[in-house]
């Protein structure tokens, strides 16, 4: 999944007034936590995605497994919008698609 399509996807889901630019503060976020916590990389050696130049630049996490960026986002909408039982929900979901690829990576 590249980085715009999680956007539009989490987008289509979930219609929000936030930017691309506040979205992808997020997606780096989740990303930088795969990044070190999943692949044991030091924060200066952790990739960090720009807008334009990023967007359709492929995320590390692959499919099936890429789920977890769009639900991510749809977290962090809900949270920014101080819909908090939804992001509740929409946080386990993600939280699920997290630990479903730290998982597949520890047994391969």
């Amino acid at each position: 999944m590249t980085v715009l399509q999680a956007i539009l996807f989490a987008d289509s889901l979930k219609p929000n007034a936030f930017t691309a630019e506040q979205k992808l503060v997020w997606l780096n976020e989740l990303e930088g936590r795969i990044q070190s916590l999943i692949h044991n990389r030091k924060p200066e050696e952790l990739v960090k995605y720009t807008l334009p130049d990023d967007e359709e630049t492929a995320m590390i996490v692959t499919a099936p497994y890429d789920t977890v960026y769009w639900k991510w986002l749809c977290a962090m909408i809900d949270y920014a919008n101080g819909e908090y039982d939804k992001y509740i929900n929409a946080q386990m979901a993600a939280n699920h698609a997290y630990q479903d690829y730290a998982k597949w990576v520890i047994r391969t």
